[in-house]
């Protein structure tokens, strides 16, 4: 199942699953964030790491080109 961006956002709407963009974290320049604000971006973050982990295993577990 392929999923496209649209696909993705409205998945993260219906799991309520925020969403911290750089402008939301510098929107307010001049002024700290607050703890919230960092702890969603540090799960954005996390999340986005793992999931680019989960998808270069994918890749290469399903190379075509790779010879045994």
């Amino acid at each position: 199942m392929e999923l496209n961006g649209g696909v993705l956002a409205i998945l993260m709407v219906l799991l309520e699953i925020p969403v911290v963009t750089l402008f939301h974290l510098l929107c307010f320049a001049g002024e700290m964030i607050t703890d919230v604000q960092l702890a969603i971006f540090a799960n954005v973050l996390g999340v986005s790491l793992f999931l680019l982990v989960v998808l270069y295993h994918y890749i290469s577990v399903n190379n075509p080109k790779k010879s045994e």
